[in-house]
């Protein structure tokens, strides 16, 4: 009995390295540079530290999206491209393996997004320009538009003012193609309210 749970043991032990650092099929999985399997499925190809990706490197994930760029300590951290398997690209920097800091989102419908990210998300002064000709330049709050922003629309009218969860939430004023405001005031939900208090 004692020497099948020794086995047992044993074999969880065995499984837990594997699921830690991965398999390694060609070159130096330790402290150089090598190709491994990760436990999902996945491949990297790059440098190694101490048994973890670090340097630049190139990870394929199974769904087919890939990643050429900086790593650390086992994560994306720094610059870095993510290709979507959909054509979706990223293009900008990562900390501890999500978007952290400036970066670009190319969409493949045409829209593109340029500015800050954070844990991910869109965070921080950006600018998201759509297919169709209308360009918002504003504030982002954990993904969506809140804060001061201008939206523009391809038809030349434009909203500039404060926004919150993608709408128009607080003070602000809609102009004409021509300049000439036309609505000054509360905005709820993207709907005018009413004119400010004199």
């Amino acid at each position: 009995m004692r020497t099948l749970i020794l086995i047992l043991s044993f074999v969880v032990v065995i499984q837990n390295c594997k699921t830690a650092s991965g398999k390694c099929l060609e070159g130096d999985c330790k402290a150089g540079s090598g190709t491994q399997e990760m436990k999902d499925g996945s491949l990297y190809v790059g440098p190694f530290e101490d048994g973890k990706k670090d340097g630049i490197g190139t990870l394929t994930y199974t769904n087919g999206d890939k990643y050429i760029g900086d790593f650390e300590d086992d994560m994306q951290s720094g610059e870095g491209t993510y290709t979507y398997a959909d054509g979706d690209i990223y293009i900008g920097q990562y900390e501890k393996g999500k978007r952290n800091g400036q970066g670009t989102y190319k969409h493949t419908n045409g829209d593109v997004f340029v500015g800050q990210y954070k844990d991910g998300l869109r965070d921080g002064q950006g600018t998201y320009t759509y297919a169709s000709g209308d360009k918002y330049v504003g504030s982002y709050v954990a993904g969506v538009r809140s804060g001061q922003g201008t939206y523009m629309y391809s038809t030349g009218e434009k909203f500039q003012g404060e926004w919150k969860d993608n709408s128009r939430n607080g003070a602000g004023k809609y102009y004409n193609k021509r300049g000439e405001v036309l609505l000054d005031g509360t905005w709820s939900n993207d709907e005018f309210q009413e004119k400010p208090a004199m």
